[in-house]
């Protein structure tokens, strides 16, 4: 059966609803769900493997554990990454915003969620930042980058049966302790002796970073989460070339990723589910949309707000 577009959002919107969660939180994990839809094709199954946990879900278990560090720590309260995306997300963009670089680890159960997750890299393109997310569920990891462009961002994906490289060097660094700048972050974890394709230490970062994102790291990290990082590419510190550093390391290493979205494309398929609307099995959609008409009361004082931390960096 084919639902429209709208009501992919609208069903995960209501079921979030139902299940007590306030109406801000609510619209920004069925975003992620109708992003997951219309780019992978597995929003709503994604959501239908949490129909059973959404009930026991604590609204209140994600918490900012550490501002002051340079890679700035969410506990996730182990629940699923989706819960701890959106205020992981703002907290990194308005870093970004300030300094230029944004680094954030959120502990999470990545898990069913995993898929979810390149939403968040596409919410910061369409800040104006460039983004790259990494994520290990103990199983398997991945990576998504991101980078602003018209009528929608470039993503690309990589998934992999390990974490990737860039992950398990992030917390690594964050385990041996980082001081508030990102120099050590630069030599430490991203930087190689005799590496001169990229001019400056930024740039090397930031190649250094995308090389390894795509890579399987040698050994398992402890921590399961992800970690997300964005750039402000108009910053004053950043050459005007760093947008198109990523964007040139997308082109180049097609093949380093399982999916590429260009924009021209990614239009095409929006056009598409517009007109055909999105193929989704029967008993999914009767599961979700039995969960969906069980709206539990009408929105309260406060259940507008946002899905995140109350960040004024």
């Amino acid at each position: 059966m084919n639902l429209s577009s709208r009501e992919v959002f609208d069903l995960a919107d209501r079921c979030f609803a139902a299940t007590g969660f306030a109406a801000g939180s609510a619209g920004a994990y069925a975003k992620a769900v109708w992003w997951t839809e219309a780019y992978r094709g597995t929003g709503l199954t994604t959501l239908h493997g949490l129909l059973d946990d959404l009930p026991d879900l604590e609204r209140t278990a994600v918490t900012l554990e550490d501002r002051e560090s340079m890679v700035a720590a969410v506990d996730g309260g182990g629940q699923p990454a989706l819960l701890s995306a959106p205020p992981t997300l703002d907290l990194c963009c308005a870093r970004a915003d300030r300094r230029g670089f944004g680094v954030a680890h959120a502990r999470a159960a990545a898990g069913r969620t995993a898929p979810t997750l390149g939403h968040v890299a596409y919410r910061a393109a369409k800040r104006g930042f460039v983004a790259v997310v990494l994520y290990w569920d103990g199983e398997a990891g991945g990576a998504v980058v991101g980078t602003p462009d018209q009528p929608h961002p470039l993503l690309a994906e990589r998934d992999l049966d390990a974490a990737p490289a860039s992950y398990a060097r992030l917390l690594a660094a964050v385990d041996a302790g980082l001081d508030h700048g990102d120099g050590p972050l630069t030599q430490a974890v991203f930087t190689r002796t005799g590496d001169h394709r990229h001019p400056t230490a930024d740039e090397r970062l930031v190649g250094r970073l995308l090389e390894r994102s795509t890579e399987p790291a040698a050994s398992r990290p402890d921590e399961t989460g992800f970690v997300t990082l964005c750039i402000d590419p108009g910053h004053p510190r950043y050459p005007d070339r760093l947008e198109v550093l990523v964007e040139r390391f997308v082109d180049e290493s097609a093949s380093r990723f399982t999916s590429v979205y260009r924009p021209a494309a990614v239009q095409e398929r929006a056009e598409t589910l517009l007109r055909e609307g999105v193929e989704v099995d029967r008993e999914v959609w009767r599961d979700v949309f039995d969960c969906s008409s069980g709206i539990l009361a009408p929105p309260f004082e406060g259940s507008h707000q946002g899905a995140g931390f109350d960040i004024n960096e």
